[in-house]
């Protein structure tokens, strides 16, 4: 069985040979209960590098298994969490629009009763600038 997302390896007997007498794959390398293990860490939505500090191996090697075996898994989100949302930036053009807000400071006063969460002046000038 050919592994299409895995990485060959060529053993050759010596370097001036150019023909090489072994081909194996990451995946080969694996024994079926270490590979089985790091399945069970990707199916306990452990991170790929959770998994890969827990078993010892290469965090590439983690993500080409979960590529293969376990595509169908979400990614995680990355960064921080987002505050101002398209919604709130169309709201707060309304508002300025309408004339029922004069500045950005009162913008981040009535997005923060809204949201129930403090949004800085300066974030919402960057997103309407």
């Amino acid at each position: 069985m050919t592994c299409h997302n895995c990485v060959y390896i060529s053993v050759f007997t010596s370097p001036s040979d150019n023909i090489p007498t072994h081909n194996f794959t990451s995946c080969d390398l694996l024994r079926p209960a270490q590979l089985n293990r790091i399945l069970t860490l990707l199916d306990m939505d452990k991170s790929v590098h959770k998994a890969a500090t827990t078993t010892g191996c290469s965090v590439s090697t983690i993500s080409r298994i979960c590529s293969k075996h376990r595509f169908f898994l979400s990614k995680t989100a990355r960064g921080r969490s987002r505050k101002l949302f398209p919604s709130n930036i169309h709201y707060t053009i309304r508002q300025i629009t309408f004339q029922k807000i004069d500045h950005v400071t009162q913008a981040s006063k009535v997005l923060q009763d809204m949201n129930g969460e403090s949004i800085s002046a300066r974030t919402i000038d960057k997103k309407l600038g």
